[in-house]
């Protein structure tokens, strides 16, 4: 039986973000300080800002929509300017650039790490500056060196002062975002979440239900992180993990009151799709899984699971 695709649409509510940060961006690039041939404004402060709270891809997205709103006429680039013809202008460059800086920057504030949102802030503005200058250099017919005087040079101090400002106010943007779209979890924020084998199918059909209030909210947390965060990291243990640390019934660390019935479905996942006890990015080892499941392979592990009946196995692993 042919298998349904996996469903990556955007909900509705990280449209609305994506739509908040557009709107940002749109309202804050059009302030500037007047220089030769390169205005400074605050496009460089909006465009990575929404690749660090939104993330790689989202951030991307809300930029893009951005520059369409700009070539088509909205005046909301520098100056209350638009249109299409300042892509080929001294500015183009830079304009190219954003929807890199911000899938930079995201890339690095998806992994969860200071360091990593730092360089991803240098990175990404060394690559726009670099294209700005390049562009710059071609329109204006100067050689490198006049044009990095014209168009780097006097804008280092003020990215270096605003990429600050946005290591500085992105991380707590996007945790305040988290906890607004439910992806902040109670721990482990920056970290890889421990999940014992099985959990890698128990969090992809998981829909809602659980043993106990506490064991849900703790479950609702850490699947939608992993669901909605492209570079969510996992580290597959074979122990009590982060799911059973508000499961009723965990006994103690390595110790559950089902152990010989969790241990046999973590060994049929072992068994079946070669899992380690490793790091792995949740969604393409979770999309690894489900390319090679099948109904009987399912039935196998998940046959006497008191949830297997009323979770959303079948339909979001094998796609039925």
């Amino acid at each position: 039986m042919e298998r349904k695709s996996q469903s990556k649409k955007l909900s509705t509510r990280e449209l609305c973000f994506i739509a908040i940060f557009t709107a940002v961006i749109s309202a804050m690039a059009p302030f500037t300080i007047p220089f030769p041939l390169v205005p400074l404004s605050m496009q460089t402060f909006a465009v990575p800002l929404a690749g660090a709270v939104l993330g790689a891809k989202k951030g991307t997205i809300a930029v893009i929509v951005y520059l369409i709103l700009g070539a088509i006429g909205i005046p909301v680039f520098t100056g209350f300017t638009g249109g299409f013809g300042l892509f080929l202008g001294p500015t183009g460059g830079y304009l190219w650039s954003f929807p890199i800086f911000a899938f930079v920057v995201g890339f690095a504030a998806d992994k969860g790490n200071r360091l990593w949102l730092a360089l991803g802030l240098i990175v990404g503005a060394a690559i726009t500056l670099t294209m700005g200058m390049i562009q710059l250099a071609s329109w204006a017919s100067l050689d490198m060196r006049a044009a990095f005087m014209a168009g780097v040079f006097p804008f280092i101090i003020p990215e270096l002062i605003k990429i600050f400002m946005v290591f500085i106010i992105a991380p707590k943007a996007r945790q305040a975002l988290g906890r607004i779209s439910g992806n902040s979890l109670p721990r482990n924020t920056g970290k890889s979440i421990k999940l014992r084998p099985h959990h890698l199918l128990c969090t992809q059909s998981y829909n809602g239900k659980g043993y106990s209030t506490d064991f849900v909210k703790n479950m609702t947390a850490v699947t939608t992180y992993l669901r909605n965060n492209d570079n969510a990291s996992v580290e597959i243990v074979f122990t009590t993990d982060d799911l059973c640390s508000k499961c009723p019934k965990k006994i103690s660390d390595n110790l559950c009151e089902s152990n010989d019935k969790v241990t046999r479905f973590d060994e049929k996942v072992v068994s079946y799709f070669g899992i380690e006890e490793k790091c792995y990015i949740y969604k393409d080892i979770t999309n690894e899984i489900n390319t090679k499941m099948t109904p009987a392979v399912m039935a196998d592990i998940c046959g006497d699971c008191q949830w297997h009946s009323t979770s959303g196995c079948r339909e979001k692993i094998l796609g039925l």
